[in-house]
């Protein structure tokens, strides 16, 4: 009796190796990148912390960790936007709300 050949991964017709190939890049692609969308760092904020803030709004002036200033001004008149009144439903509960709170505080609406 002759020994029977065993099957090899390479006797496989193409399709089959071709399929298991492409079936094994893409499990290790999505494999190497969650490990590393896992395992990275955290960035570093770009904008500023609320120590940051608070600094600032007592000095004035304040240099951020990313080397850039914020620096707080106060406004002596109210800008011109604000002095609009709201349009549309909350204009109407806005002007409600005043009166309201106006009236509650002693103040005529």
């Amino acid at each position: 009796m002759t020994a029977q050949p065993k099957r090899r991964l390479l006797s496989l017709p193409i399709f089959w190796q071709v399929l298991g190939l492409s079936l094994a890049v893409l499990i290790l692609a999505l494999g190497i990148n969650t490990f590393l969308v896992i395992n990275a760092p955290d960035p570093p904020p770009s904008g500023y912390t609320l120590e940051e803030a608070a600094i600032a709004l007592k000095t004035g002036k304040v240099e951020l960790q990313n080397g850039r200033t914020l620096t707080t001004t106060t406004a002596t008149t109210t800008p011109s936007f604000v002095s609009q009144p709201a349009r549309g439903p909350f204009g109407m509960m806005s002007a409600a709300l005043e009166q309201k709170a106006g009236g509650a505080a002693g103040r005529p609406g």
